[in-house]
This record gives structure tokens, sequence and C-alpha cells, in this order.
């Protein structure tokens, strides 16, 4: 026993101790991951596959996410470093194209009728966000699917995730009083 919540500990120690994002929940069905330096709960880029941008924006929002637009989608990617093998972690956890090494999904763009993309393929080793781009030519959009593209989307006004270190506390804090229950129920059966 002694040995597991150590394993647990210590495994938990080292996944979330650089952790940037982190899983979330379901919501509505739709899959969710959290930025832990904002708090946002974002979408996972998996939820919406040949669907057009009118089709993921329509459900997103009746699920109460808002279209992220280059800022928001800026200010997730600058908590994301890519300076070697933290593509694959943040992949799992934020979800990717299913044909392709391809983190992407499409932004609110700045002109009335335009769409960006935000994306890092495995081989970067940074982030790219593309702003307007004309949604009736290079964006699927007003009813036309794009086979793996998803949407940058998030949620307002949620509760914020623990930290790393405090989950790290609280499984110690646990495993603590685990130990702790053992440790007296041995020394009752001893005295009794």
């Amino acid at each position: 026993m002694k040995k597991f919540f150590l394993a647990t500990l210590l495994g938990l120690a080292s996944t979330t101790a650089n952790a940037q994002v982190v899983a979330g929940g379901s919501v509505g069905g739709l899959g969710t991951f959290v930025d832990v330096n904002t708090s946002r709960v974002w979408l996972r880029m998996d939820n919406f596959f040949n669907k057009s941008a009118d089709q993921m924006l329509a459900t997103a929002q009746a699920q109460g996410f808002s279209f992220a637009d280059q800022a928001d989608v800026n200010q997730l990617f600058s908590g994301l470093p890519l300076s070697g093998g933290e593509w694959s972690s943040y992949a799992a956890i934020m979800g990717r194209a299913p044909n392709r090494e391809l983190i992407w999904g499409a932004f609110e763009g700045s002109t009335s009728d335009s769409v960006g993309w935000g994306w890092s393929y495995s081989f970067d080793s940074s982030w790219s966000a593309f702003d307007d781009m004309d949604s009736s030519a290079d964006i699927p959009y007003h009813g036309r699917p794009f086979a793996d593209l998803n949407l940058w989307a998030f949620q307002t006004g949620t509760p914020s995730a623990p930290e790393p270190a405090s989950w790290v506390m609280m499984v110690s804090g646990f495993g603590l009083i685990g130990g702790s229950m053992r440790a007296r129920r041995k020394a009752t059966v001893w005295f009794a």
C-alpha cells in the first residue's frame, strides 16, 4: 500500500509539475482542457471533424463557449512552450487532428467576414496564428466542412482549476490520512 501511494505521488509530481494545460471534464458532450495560467476552460481540438465553422460555432455557443479571437489564442499559446518534447503532451490533453500530427483550429478574425487559424505541428518549435483569411475562399465557413479543423473556443466565468502543486499536496494529504488510519488500525489490533 505504501508503494502505491508513493508511486501515485511521484507520478503526479512528475506529470503535473510543468503542466500548462490539464484535462477538463465534458460540457454537453464536448471534451475540454484547462489553461492553468488563465483558468480558462477550452474546447478540445478533436470535438469537431467534418463540420463547418458555422456548425462548430453554433454547437460551442449553445454550451456556453465563446469564439476566441487572435488575442485569446496568442495568450493561450504564450503559456505553452515548445522547446522540445511538449507537443505530444499537449496533443494528449488538447486533442489533435485525426490524420496528421497537428493541433489546430479556427478563431474569430479581426474583420467581419474572416477567420484565422492557430496551429502547431509535432515538429514545430512554436505556435502559429494567421488572421484575416478570406473565409469564402480559404476557410471552411458558411456551411462548408473541413475534415480535421476544429475551433478555438473557451468558457468564461467558470471556477478556476487547482494548480498542479495543489493536486500534489492534496494527494499527499490523502496518502498521509490513509497511512495514519492504517497505522491506527494496526495499533488497535495490537493492543486489543
